[in-house]
């Protein structure tokens, strides 16, 4: 019961039953036995067990867990604990961006995140400003993006992606790097500042390109295509565009979607300069190939 308390811990926000097995179990605890402890905690009054949206959830009062913490922490488990609690959020942020994606019950996907938001704050505060992951917090914040954008969180996903990207100043550098690098650029254009969001898709082609990156040299291109576009650069924005597409085409890349999305980009840059004809065209061909593969969006 102690081992399972104080290793119950590492969740700010409270867990359901499969996030305290996967995260807690471990030499004497096992996953099967896990509900059974939980239970025992209940009768002790040391943890709380609530219900919402049919999803039954354990927590624990913040003095408590602050005590259970620093037991965590003198046991020396405490490492290990956060890397499987830091993996277990990573999994969710995964889950969460792939849902959203494939646009497969979003809002099911999206309510999910924000109810483990709390965790997703603390996983972040130990990878990035503790520098305990710096990788792994750049990717998680990557995967967030999304999440951050489609919930109106997007200053706070800001600032964590900013912070990690300081956090990786000095070191090599690395995909999850660019990946960051790209969702920061992200935030920033449905903000509305093209220009930082074009800087930042710009420093994650280069790393693509100097990694050889193939898959995250054609993110970069196609965020940068947008960025140019709402800044007026539509010459600049074709070529990048076409590239993306020949890219894509030739390695076989990413999904229809991405292919259909890029020329509809291709649209846009003739109907701004004025090439309505050639823009029809293009809508409409666009049209054909997103009925073809059935994304009504």
């Amino acid at each position: 019961e102690r081992a399972l308390l104080q290793r119950m811990s590492v969740f700010a926000g409270g867990c359901t039953l499969e996030a305290a097995e996967e995260v807690c179990a471990g030499d004497a605890i096992h996953a099967a036995d896990i509900l059974d402890v939980l239970a025992a905690l209940i009768d002790k009054s040391l943890v709380m067990v609530s219900e919402r949206d049919e999803q039954v959830r354990y927590r624990m009062l913040e003095t408590i867990r602050e005590y259970a913490a620093e037991k965590l922490d003198a046991s020396g488990r405490e490492g290990e604990v956060r890397e499987r609690y830091f993996g277990w959020v990573l999994a969710e942020a995964e889950a969460t961006r792939l849902g959203i994606i494939a646009s497969v019950n979003q809002k099911r996907h999206l309510d999910r995140c924000e109810r483990e938001h709390d965790n997703i704050r603390s996983a972040l505060r130990w990878s990035i400003r503790g520098r305990r992951n710096v990788n792994g917090g750049l990717l998680l914040a990557a995967r967030l993006c999304h999440f951050w954008d489609m919930r109106s969180h997007a200053s706070e996903g800001l600032e964590w992606l900013l912070a990690a990207q300081d956090a990786a100043k000095g070191q090599p550098p690395t995909l999850e790097l660019a990946s960051a690098m790209f969702s920061t650029g992200f935030l920033f254009s449905f903000a509305g500042n093209a220009a930082k969001a074009l800087d930042q898709y710009e420093q994650s082609l280069e790393i693509g390109r100097d990694l050889g990156d193939l898959v995250t040299v054609a993110t970069a291109l196609d965020g940068k295509g947008d960025a140019l576009i709402f800044l007026g650069r539509f010459d600049d924005a074709e070529s990048c565009i076409r590239e993306g597409i020949e890219l894509r085409t030739t390695h076989g890349i990413g999904k229809e979607m991405n292919l259909v999305v890029l020329e509809f980009n291709l649209g846009l840059v003739a109907m701004e300069r004025g090439d309505y004809a050639i823009a029809r065209d293009r809508f409409e061909a666009t049209l054909v190939r997103a009925r073809d593969i059935g994304d009504d969006w």
